[in-house]
């Protein structure tokens, strides 16, 4: 089932950020078992994601993007990784904002 979720790119591109960590940055064995995708899943919702890009002057507009459960589930497993493997004090250097915000911002999915 598709969800039409309302989010600004100033919000989004972290999420992004999150995945493109699991796809490039970050080792994780067993992909499948723990993200519940395979890798080429990864990249086709990295890629999709990446559509919402917008001119920095549009950050806080806001735009619907459709996601379906599993894109959900994939979304949060993958801040749930990241988080375990990138430090705390390195976390907003790599991803852009602090652990916390991203979580918040999950929360609206």
């Amino acid at each position: 089932m598709k969800r039409a979720i309302e989010i600004s790119w100033e919000k989004l591109w972290p999420i992004a950020n999150v995945l493109n960590e699991v796809c490039h940055g970050i080792r994780i064995e067993s992909i499948e078992d723990k993200i519940g995708a395979t890798e080429e899943e990864l990249f086709l919702l990295l890629k999709k994601i990446k559509k919402y890009k917008v001119k920095e002057s549009e950050f806080e507009i806001k735009k619907t993007i459709d996601v379906d459960e599993n894109e959900i589930g994939i979304l949060k497993k993958s801040l749930k990784e990241v988080s375990k493997q990138i430090d705390e004090w390195e976390f907003q250097t790599r991803i852009g904002v602090p652990l916390e915000e991203i979580k918040a911002t999950l929360e609206l999915f």
